[in-house]
């Protein structure tokens, strides 16, 4: 693929270079126009892009009115490709993946402590990896891509070895950017009763209703059209919801004090009308530098690194992580047993260890 599209953060600049694998911007200027003019937003260029299926009006129940879907509209003077899912999710890179963040660049910014800052990032790890089940909502709307065609020229700098190509230009550059905006919601439930999995995870789909009963189960004023509605199911457990987006402004239904199944879904479901009245830039074209004639003319200044393979082991890994934090913390929160054992009362042939979690590990390790 000669481009991709990455999540979009104020530093970024047409013309930057970029690392598609850790999702870092590299050096400025990497690629400018002809005759060395850099590259400012006045290059963009509105690149309309609309489905086959596009329909002139939509009303916000067709939002989400199945599991995954998508489709283009114009409202006003504003043309609108909008794209959809709601399912339940299994591993972490299922919510990452739609959110275009790389697994590297996640673990990383998880040693540095600073996940808190990726933007668009909203996921509790340790909470998604306890719950029984996770409930996603997405919504992604695009309302204009601006690309620069005219910003194709390759400029490498004069004393950089080839071996450093990858460090200093990354492996492709900004060459374009998405308006719009995207939601993102969690819903992660922890049974707390004898209830199996399977058999909540039946009894809450069908309780949503999606692509059954209307748009998520749920009428015009927001009850449910099951007998028993998501909200009925959701509170006898552990429930937490964690919510992200951009563009849209203020989204939050103005009766609702806090995000609950039914606020999550009219939120959703007019999110594309609020896009339409307050978009964002939400997201950055990276268009690989092999895309371009005038890297092949400056071939001798070393090639970039190919990471697709790498970015799919690294969203493998991601999970893998996700997992030894889970289990982490489940071993930290059983430290305050470890002072049960009594080291003077062991029965024939155990061994002794102190009480300490220390001493505990100890033992595990023989």
């Amino acid at each position: 693929m000669s481009s991709s599209v990455v999540p979009f953060h104020p530093g970024m600049r047409l013309g930057q270079g970029y690392n598609t694998f850790t999702q870092e911007t590299t050096i400025n200027d990497a690629v400018q126009k002809l005759d060395g003019v850099r590259a400012t937003d006045g290059d963009l260029q509105h690149a309309a892009e609309r489905f086959l299926d596009a329909k002139e009006t939509v009303t916000a129940p067709e939002i989400l009115s199945t599991p995954t879907g998508h489709l283009a509209r114009q409202t006003g003077k504003v043309s609108q490709t909008i794209k959809w899912e709601a399912l339940i999710i299994r591993h972490l890179s299922d919510v990452t993946k739609r959110m275009d963040l790389s697994g590297a660049h996640i673990i990383k910014n998880d040693a540095r402590g600073t996940n808190t800052k990726v933007r668009g990032y909203f996921v509790d790890e340790v909470a998604f990896g306890n719950a029984d089940l996770n409930y996603l909502f997405h919504v992604d709307v695009v309302n204009q891509k601006l690309v620069a065609h005219e910003v194709n020229q390759f400029v490498p700098l004069r004393n950089v070895p080839p071996a450093r190509f990858t460090e200093v230009y990354g492996d492709g550059f900004v060459s374009g950017f998405l308006e719009g905006g995207t939601f993102n919601a969690l819903v992660s439930v922890k049974l707390t009763q004898s209830t199996p999995p399977e058999a909540f995870e039946r009894a809450f789909t069908s309780a949503l209703g999606i692509g059954r009963m209307g748009s998520l189960g749920f009428n015009e004023v927001g009850h449910s059209t099951g007998s028993v509605s998501a909200a009925d199911l959701l509170s006898a457990h552990e429930t937490s919801t964690s919510v992200s987006w951009t563009g849209g402004g203020k989204i939050r239904p103005v009766d609702a004090t806090d995000w609950d199944i039914v606020s999550l879904k009219e939120a959703a479901m007019n999110f594309p009308d609020a896009v339409a009245e307050c978009p964002d830039r939400v997201s950055a074209i990276i268009t690989k530098y092999t895309a371009l004639r005038s890297f092949y003319q400056q071939s001798r200044r070393g090639v970039p690194l190919t990471y697709e393979n790498a970015g799919f082991y690294a969203h493998g890994l991601m999970d893998q992580y996700t997992d030894y934090k889970v289990l982490s913390s489940r071993t930290r929160a059983c430290k305050h047993c470890f002072g049960r054992f009594d080291s003077s009362v062991r029965a024939k042939g155990s061994q002794r260890f102190c009480r300490s979690s220390s001493g505990y590990e100890q033992v595990l390790r023989r």
